[in-house]
């Protein structure tokens, strides 16, 4: 049985112009690329961070978690990426959309 993490991945994988990456010199680290950009990566096996402007995060009535386990102060910064956890298929699906609206495809 696929983990949450792999059916992200295989989601994210799907959409056009977006690549998997990993990073020799950061095991376990996995990111993605649309068009050659990053544009997310996993903090965790149930976290992925988001590139995704400031407008789209409100326009979406996202908000900056706290408490995430690497990035605890950022809902202080409001940066232009966003922590999204996941514990359902359902958020991994809200996920995939997200990153969708991120890459101007929704």
């Amino acid at each position: 049985m696929q983990t949450l993490r792999e059916i992200l991945t295989s989601e994210l994988k799907i959409i056009p112009g977006i690549e998997e990456k990993l990073l020799p010199e950061h095991p376990g680290f996995t990111y993605f690329e649309y068009k050659g950009k990053g544009i997310a990566h996993f903090d965790t096996d149930f976290e992925l961070d988001l590139k995704l402007t400031k407008s789209k995060i409100a326009a979406e009535g996202l908000e900056h978690p706290r408490g995430s386990t690497n990035h605890p102060n950022r809902f202080r910064t409001k940066p232009h990426w966003i922590v999204l956890a996941f514990k359902t298929k359902t958020e991994v699906k809200e996920i995939v959309r997200l990153v969708k609206v991120a890459t101007d495809q929704e």
